[in-house]
């Protein structure tokens, strides 16, 4: 019976590839079918990727100027908060500076008072008015200087209250607060108590919260489906986190025929540590159909699916985008969206080769 059944199907075959079985002829072969699943997402592959810190999150401290330290209060991965004291320090510089800026406060108060009375005079025409013009390009000269003196004296790092203290009580403050410019984690901390601090020297690394960037490898055949400012997710370890295309490497690496890609996460994520790396699938958006690799079989060169119907099954060629162990993802097609053959593809195409021969 059974090969009677097989002659009239390949006799079918000469002129469509529309296949006509009986409901209970498709039972007796055990066919099974399902209506496949649409995915918005297909997997590029699976590939290292490093978390790395972007540059605008990484902040070094140094001085200005060479300097003592006298104490140290933070050390490695402690966090800080902004303006908070990283440590204690004496220098030279900073003592002159302070006596330079007192005596151009003291000056600019004596000029003030020599205009104010200067001002009267010239008012009341005992003097020229040539003198108060003097006088008062003099003070302006020596505001300039003051104003000069109070932004060398910060750019110590001295705070406001510090400023204060200088210029109105004129108290010289012989030691210097080296204060946290943000708010952070220290990563590095490069001196101890007693070392001689240079100019050049980098004392402190702090990084700061924020979002961080993925990197990885990837073939170049596959970087087609890839493009600057592009979402995607990015499956591991039972869990997906969404980034985007940042850059691309404009070249191939030419031992392995490569390109760099980097992914900037859409929001920070704290669990993502930098200098991780890790496997992990990348997925992009690009509207696909998933089967399962039985529902697939090769006919001519050419890559078909059984579609049911009323009458049994047809024949349609798909494209294949992206594969896993146990998936095809198949470039989306309306047909896609009816049942396709899971168990049993393989019997009708014998059937369709049978035609060929």
């Amino acid at each position: 019976m059974k090969h009677l059944i097989f002659m009239i199907l390949l006799a079918q075959l000469l002129f469509s590839k529309q296949i006509v079985l009986p409901k209970q002829e498709q039972k007796s072969w055990t066919f099974k079918s399902e209506i496949p699943q649409i995915s918005d997402y297909m997997p590029l592959g699976n590939y290292v990727i490093e978390v790395v810190t972007p540059p605008n999150l990484l902040h070094s401290v140094s001085l200005p100027f060479t300097a003592q330290l006298n104490k140290l209060y933070k050390a490695n991965y402690q966090k800080v908060k902004k303006g908070e004291n990283l440590a204690e320090l004496t220098a030279t510089s900073w003592l002159k500076v302070q006596k330079k800026a007192i005596s151009d406060a003291i000056e600019f108060m004596h000029h003030e008072h020599m205009t104010e009375r200067k001002a009267k005079l010239c008012k009341e025409e005992i003097i020229a008015k040539k003198e108060c013009l003097i006088a008062d390009a003099e003070l302006q000269s020596d505001k300039i200087k003051l104003e000069s003196s109070k932004m060398l004296v910060k750019s110590f790092g001295a705070s406001d209250m510090m400023v204060d203290s200088l210029f109105k009580k004129f108290i010289i403050e012989p030691k210097l607060p080296l204060v946290s410019p943000v708010t952070g984690t220290l990563i590095e901390v490069n001196i101890q108590p007693g070392d001689n601090l240079q100019s050049d020297q980098v004392l402190f690394t702090i990084v700061k919260a924020g979002k961080l960037w993925l990197e990885s490898d990837i073939p170049q055949a596959k970087i087609g489906t890839l493009a600057s400012g592009q979402k995607i997710k990015i499956a591991f370890a039972n869990r997906t986190i969404y980034a985007k295309v940042s850059e691309l490497s404009p070249m191939v690496n030419k031992q392995n025929q490569t390109r760099h890609v980097r992914f900037e996460l859409l929001k920070e994520d704290r669990s993502l540590l930098s200098g991780l790396r890790q496997s992990v699938s990348i997925l992009v958006p690009i509207k696909s159909v998933k089967v399962s690799k039985s529902s697939l079989v090769i006919h001519e060169g050419q890559s078909i699916v059984f579609i049911k119907n009323n009458l049994g099954y047809e024949s349609i060629h798909v494209s294949v985008i992206a594969e896993t162990d146990d998936v095809y993802y198949l470039k989306f097609h309306k047909a896609l969206t009816g049942k396709v053959l899971t168990s049993g593809a393989i019997v009708l195409k014998t059937l369709m080769d049978g035609d060929d021969d």
